[in-house]
């Protein structure tokens, strides 16, 4: 039987000193650095409003993004896709790349790491 501990800072296997030490829970980069894939989960900050939302695809000839936004991640991860086209925003990828601090945060998964791009 094997037996299995895990730590903050790696994973035991069996009872011997083998390691395997996990990926850092989150890195980030500057907004600048980002390259939109399909799935990037996108979060919006407005005045008095957050929006939650996934990019759906990136029109190459115009440079936007289609985003399906909604205000709480619950309806967005429950929306059925009858509902992405009114919820669907188009981005141009420099507005967001160039934007104020705390507009965007968008976290994306490559491999086993987790990127924000803030």
């Amino acid at each position: 039987m094997t037996d299995i501990g895990i730590s903050m800072t790696s994973i035991n296997i069996n009872s011997s000193d083998q390691k395997i030490n996990p990926p850092p829970l989150a890195q980030y980069k500057p907004l600048s650095e980002y390259l939109p894939e399909y799935g990037d989960y996108v979060i919006w900050s407005g005045l008095f409003t957050v929006k939650h939302g996934f990019v759906l695809g990136l029109d190459v000839t115009s440079g936007k993004l289609n985003i399906v936004f909604e205000n709480l991640p619950v309806l967005l991860l429950t929306m059925i896709e009858e509902e992405y086209g009114s919820n669907t925003k188009q981005i141009s990828l420099g507005t967001i790349k160039k934007s104020r601090n705390g507009t965007y945060a968008i976290q994306q998964k490559i491999g086993n790491s987790t990127i924000w791009y803030i």
